[in-house]
């Protein structure tokens, strides 16, 4: 594979800065300095390998650019940012700081990439395809397709969701606290915790989970948990306005009372380079 035009999302740190606590400011400047430093090994790497590359940060990610490869510099939350960019582009997941950051999507860090560089460039690792969500709000289509999960739910934790479900021929009434919905790749995470079961990450289905199902009705529930192939969706319409969380709280879409949430397998996936053990 050609390396000629590498593509760097990478997380500015200084745009949290106003959220860090007194408490965590030293750690935090500390975490800054070996991000900050594993960005510069990354570019002196790809410059002193004749590679151009383009920097774009995590909270500016948009679509329309171009290159061979994106290097994803973080851990899992900025991967599946550089994702919802990627179109056509492979993405490849660098953890800048392993001992701090979760990164499941990251083939290496900032000490393995000149090696992982090699491997790519020679075929050695091949990529994966990761399947996505996609969906609609009414007939609006959702901004971005989850790579990992989408979570359904209130605008705050303690609040109850009321809505209607349908899978198939299959509808019912719920309170409950939200409904995951996740891919393979996301079936280590949230859906996991609630109960889910851990499924290969590309699978062609979705697996839907119920999250804490209102007690005194749970035993007239029928719908869930389970899976979903390719030629089923899921379907919610809230009796109170709610929201879908896409990928983590980042990507945030509402979905007022009364409209129709429709998600399903998308026909689009996600080119990566992951470990060969995922």
């Amino acid at each position: 594979m050609e390396l000629n035009r590498v593509l760097i999302v990478y997380k500015h740190l200084s745009a949290i800065r106003p959220r860090v606590s007194n408490m965590r400011m030293k750690e935090f400047k500390r975490m800054t300095r070996i991000h900050d430093k594993a960005l510069a090994m990354i570019t002196d790497l790809l410059k002193k390998r004749k590679i151009s590359c383009h920097l774009v940060s995590q909270q500016s990610v948009k679509k329309g650019l171009s290159g061979d490869i994106i290097i994803a510099l973080g851990g899992d939350g900025t991967f599946f940012a550089a994702c919802h960019l990627a179109d056509e582009i492979p993405v490849l997941g660098v953890n800048s700081m392993p001992e701090h950051s979760v990164g499941f999507f990251c083939a290496t860090d900032v000490a393995g990439l000149s090696k992982t560089l090699d491997l790519i460039k020679t075929e050695n690792l091949r990529a994966v395809y990761l399947p996505t969500i996609g969906g609609k709000i009414d007939e609006k289509d959702i901004p971005f397709h989850a790579v990992n999960d989408i979570l359904f739910a209130r605008h705050t934790p303690a609040e109850v969701a009321r809505y209607q479900i349908s899978i198939g021929t299959k509808s019912e009434l719920q309170k409950s606290s939200g409904v995951w919905i996740a891919t393979g790749a996301g079936s280590t995470g949230g859906i996991l915790s609630a109960g889910g079961k851990k499924t290969e990450i590309t699978a062609k289905r979705l697996q839907y989970r119920v999250r804490e199902p209102f007690a005194h009705e749970l035993s007239g529930y029928k719908i869930l948990n389970g899976f979903v192939g390719d030629e089923e969706s899921i379907e919610i319409i809230p009796m109170r306005d709610g929201a879908i969380y896409i990928d983590g709280p980042g990507i945030v879409c509402e979905v007022v009372e009364g409209e129709k949430l429709t998600l399903k397998l998308s026909n689009k996936t996600v080119t990566a380079f992951l470990q060969s053990n995922h």
